[in-house]
């Protein structure tokens, strides 16, 4: 079969060839929660994925810039433990507090790339600790730039260049992404993504997109990169990545964002998902299965004063605006391209102004 073939067979069985965003918002609780050899590891929000723990030692792919990590020990669970940390902000100070006057001691020590620590915890004892993993310039109101990058799919051999060209902004903090990461969502894949990010400067936080959560989906998802769904905060701005790889979104994650938007009333929001809302250009249909649904989401955006929306799935790059609010689609990871548009292979960077509130952009092509 043709490209073409399997791209527009994709579109006309979305509906049925994905596992229901349920199944994926109950995945989610689990992420960030482990236990073994009288240790247990509690991350705040399920913003990064334990993908291993054991007596003394313990792996985590990060999911946001910052981090709060609840950690119980037991008689059996020693007193020292290495942390693995990965997908993590270059600059990054670490801070360890026990209950009841106990303390523990946190050193962390720069990994092979920028983006891999090595933490290294020494605990008084049987207790409960609280490890925070926090950026330097987290509290900072000054502007900053993020990459906005989705939609890799079957061109994910020659990812490198575009990663070369990231590396090259230097005034990017992290990546952000719409998801599609991979063509098919087989675990390989996931894991071959990730080790192409090995070259990376800076993190990539990503939700999922449809072709991550294809026919036969298991899960593989959140062990490797975390949670499909989550939200944090980088200097006073909010960025919300929700799962719409099955064209809608659950009710689970409409309860989660009602309370994000509750709690970014007053900051700068960012909100990423990977199908748009709405297509601007009808005739794609590349949207929600429901336009009922489509119009109380967005009413529910307006209403929390949401000011940029970012959305991947169409491989393309339009701006416009959907219930008031900026719009983008940059699907130009690589995925086959929209025919005759004139763009091809592209991401964005995007600088935000968290006191004034507003967010500009420019797009840098790969190819």
């Amino acid at each position: 079969m043709t490209r073409r073939f399997l791209f527009l067979l994709s579109i006309v069985l979305l509906p049925s060839c994905l596992h229901g965003g349920q199944e994926r918002a109950e995945l989610d609780k689990k992420v960030g929660i482990a236990q073994a050899d009288g240790i247990s590891l509690a991350v705040d929000q399920g913003l990064a994925a334990v993908r291993s723990l054991e007596q003394g030692y313990g792996e985590l792919w990060f999911s946001a810039p910052s981090q709060s990590i609840s950690i119980t020990l037991t008689p059996e669970g020693g007193t020292s433990l290495q942390l693995h940390l990965v997908n993590t902000m270059p600059q990054l100070n670490a801070e360890c507090a026990g209950e009841a006057g106990l303390s523990c001691q946190a050193l962390l020590v720069p990994g092979e790339t920028p983006r891999v620590k090595e933490l290294f915890l020494t605990f008084d004892g049987p207790g409960e600790y609280t490890l925070t993993l926090t950026p330097a310039e987290f509290d900072s109101t000054a502007p900053f730039s993020f990459i906005l990058f989705s939609d890799i799919q079957e061109e994910l051999s020659h990812v490198q260049d575009a990663f070369s060209l990231m590396n090259s902004v230097t005034d990017a903090r992290f990546i952000i992404s719409a998801g599609d990461l991979t063509d098919q969502g087989e675990e390989w894949e996931l894991k071959w993504f990730q080790q192409e990010m090995e070259t990376l400067n800076i993190p990539l936080f990503s939700t999922c997109g449809n072709h991550d959560t294809m026919d036969g989906y298991d899960g593989d998802w959140p062990r490797i990169f975390g949670r499909h769904s989550f939200s944090f905060t980088y200097q006073n701005t909010r960025f919300t990545l929700m799962d719409s790889a099955s064209a809608t979104i659950d009710p689970i994650n409409y309860r989660l964002l009602e309370s994000w938007l509750d709690q970014s009333a007053d900051q700068l929001h960012i909100f990423t998902t990977h199908i748009p809302i709405i297509d601007p250009n009808g005739f794609r249909n590349g949207s929600f299965r429901s336009r009922q649904e489509a119009g109380k989401l967005l009413a529910l955006l307006a209403r929390g004063r949401v000011d940029l929306t970012l959305y991947g799935h169409i491989h393309t790059y339009m701006h416009f605006t959907n219930g008031g609010i900026d719009a983008i689609i940059s699907g130009g990871g690589g995925g086959w391209p929209e025919k005759l548009d004139g763009f091809g292979r592209h991401f964005l960077v995007i600088t935000v102004d968290p006191l004034a509130q507003s967010a500009s952009w420019r797009m840098i092509a790969v190819d």
